[in-house]
């Protein structure tokens, strides 16, 4: 029953791109509540959600293209922010839409946030580091070198001294690049590893169970996805790629079938589809199945940014893209067994560049935080989901 201010989510009836049935599923409509927006600064591209200032509310940081600064957005418990605060980051800071050129997490060891970002152009290449202050107000950054052009970049213990590292995903020298963190701020100069290709998002797990930090990266050009398996010592192995859909954009990894193993799914950037990789605990995984997007066969179609989150209480991970060019965002329901029902969609904005989930009400369900790129500004989809896919 549609109710004001419910956003309902219609159902598109198409197969998946793959050798099984993909059956429309039952109850097939999320609900949304129409929230509005907040203004998050010009051209915001990637983001990170965490408590940056410990009032046990999620807090946005929107990394900007051209301006070589990224804003902060200090939630309020709703789906309204403070007014935008911004910080410079590296000269030349130039991000694109790229989805992922954030990372959070304490690298000081002061139990406060702190944030990464990267920039992407002209050169040097650089890493900006910013340290919280823990109300939500951060130190002036500090500057790390990168590879060439990284373009993203997550915050992990690569070698086990509970230090939290960086690693980068550099397109234009076809590498990561591993910078050690000191446990007070800073890092080491970086070491490099090759990955091939042109890699533009990276996300790190342990994919083979041993314990280490693992890295998965998607290339845009080449339509693959690249692994890199860590030795628990800051080093990472010869890189090994699976074929994936068309210049995929952004990956999320997490355990979709239930089986204790981490798999992958990617946002497929001029595919119009997501790719699904199942695991199997030893580093390598099965052939991707390719899931199409309402918006398959449009030309204008981009699925920039993917996230994974039990969006109908039902314990199975769904799949929320952005589509950048369509200006919509798409649910992908999830089963147990790691299939994916079809995708229905919420028109939101005019370039959703990236999307996150986090619970920003406070109500135990996770909601939908999406940046749109020309308008500036970071919405919030609320969920109103009450027990195992059933709506109000």
């Amino acid at each position: 029953m549609n109710r004001p201010g419910i956003l309902l989510v219609a159902a598109t009836c198409s197969s998946a791109i793959a050798a099984l049935t993909v059956p429309c599923p039952a109850s097939a409509e999320f609900a949304f509540l129409d929230s509005g927006s907040s203004p998050a600064g010009d051209k915001p591209a990637g983001m990170v959600v965490a408590d940056f200032n410990h009032d046990g509310r999620p807090d946005v940081i929107a990394a900007r293209d051209y301006t070589s600064s990224v804003s902060v957005l200090l939630g309020s418990g709703t789906a309204q922010f403070a007014p935008p605060v911004s910080y410079a980051s590296a000269p030349d800071g130039r991000i694109f839409h790229h989805p992922q050129p954030l990372a959070t997490g304490d690298f000081n060891g002061d139990g406060k946030p702190d944030y990464a970002v990267t920039s992407q152009y002209g050169g040097p290449f650089y890493v900006s580091v910013a340290l919280g202050v823990g109300n939500g107000t951060f130190l002036a950054q500090t500057l790390q070198q990168a590879g060439t052009c990284p373009t993203s970049v997550v915050a992990v213990d690569t070698n086990h001294d509970g230090k939290l590292d960086l690693i980068t995903t550099n397109s234009e020298g076809s590498s990561i690049s591993v910078l050690l963190g000191n446990g007070n701020g800073t890092f080491q100069a970086r070491t490099e590893f090759d990955s091939g290709d042109s890699p533009i998002s990276n996300v790190s797990a342990d994919f083979n169970g041993d314990g280490h930090a693992d890295i998965a990266q998607v290339s845009w050009g080449v339509g693959r996805l690249t692994i890199l398996l860590g030795a628990g010592n800051g080093q990472f192995g010869a890189p090994t790629h699976y074929t994936v859909g068309a210049n995929p954009r952004s990956l999320v990894a997490a355990d979709f079938d239930h089986d204790g193993i981490v798999d992958i799914a990617v946002a497929n950037g001029e595919g119009a589809s997501i790719s699904v990789v199942k695991g199997y605990g030893d580093g390598s995984f099965a052939p991707a199945i390719e899931y199409p997007l309402s918006s398959a066969g449009w030309v204008d179609s981009e699925p920039n940014s993917i996230v994974a989150a039990d969006l109908d209480a039902d314990g199975n991970l769904d799949l929320a893209v952005a589509d950048f060019r369509m200006g919509t965002v798409e649910i992908f329901r999830g089963s147990a067994n790691g299939i994916f029902g079809l995708p229905q969609i919420i028109p939101l904005g005019t370039s959703p560049s990236t999307i996150a989930a986090a619970d920003f009400n406070a109500d135990g369900s996770p909601d939908l935080a999406v940046l749109d790129y020309e308008s500036g500004s970071l919405s919030v989809l609320i969920n109103d989901v009450l027990f195992n896919g059933s709506f109000d």
